[in-house]
């Protein structure tokens, strides 16, 4: 005869709370809303399997673009002066003060946090998360631009500083910008395509002066 056991009607002991636990967990699952999440997801985690066979691939060495590595140490020291230099320049060539950016930029952060996959729920209310999609996202399209203006030594780029300028410059572009480059190819080291569009089509508005 089978044994039928009347989880139910049993008593609770140590041994049966996980399953009241994993009961209640299953309760809050939204499996619907966790479809949908993934379709909104466009830059992934690697798996640590996948990046054990070569860690280098997968881990920007120059700079950190995105929320997966802005935490990083190294790459803080390396490039996050150069973000903040990247954010003044644009900011001074479309003649918009910040304030402007940020105003038009909330709201789209829904959108752009849920690009990548990030468990932290203090991200969602962080506004941490827009500072760090302006700064990137104005530091990637200075980069982009500087790569094709500066063609041949002594060509400035926009109000930098010229040969001396480490990134700016055709030195920057010879020895620095094929490392930051490659780092843009990085699986989670990538930058929502509509931020990017965002921050064109804000910096293309003709402001009018009253």
């Amino acid at each position: 005869m089978d044994c039928i056991v009347d989880f139910e009607g049993s008593e609770n002991t140590p041994e049966m709370d996980w399953v009241v636990d994993f009961e209640g967990k299953l309760g809050e699952m939204e499996t619907s809303k966790v479809a949908e999440d993934w379709k909104k997801q466009s830059i992934y985690k690697v798996y640590a399997c996948t990046q054990g066979r070569n860690p280098k691939a997968y881990v920007p060495q120059a700079v950190a673009f995105g929320p997966y590595h802005h935490n990083e140490k190294q790459l803080k020291m390396q490039m996050d002066a150069h973000k903040h230099r990247a954010l003044h320049h644009f900011l001074n060539k479309s003649r918009k003060p910040l304030k402007t950016y940020v105003t038009a930029m909330q709201s789209v952060v829904p959108e752009l946090m849920a690009c990548y996959n990030i468990p932290d729920a203090n991200w969602k209310q962080d506004p941490y998360f827009l500072q760090l999609m302006l700064l990137d996202g104005c530091f990637m399209l200075e980069i982009l631009r500087a790569n094709k203006a500066i063609n041949k030594p002594r060509v400035a780029y926009g109000d930098y500083d010229g040969d001396a300028d480490p990134i700016f410059s055709y030195h920057g572009k010879v020895y620095v910008m094929p490392y930051i480059r490659r780092d843009m190819l990085m699986l989670e080291n990538q930058l929502p395509m509509q931020l990017l569009e965002k921050l064109v089509t804000i910096e293309a508005i003709i402001q009018v002066r009253r």
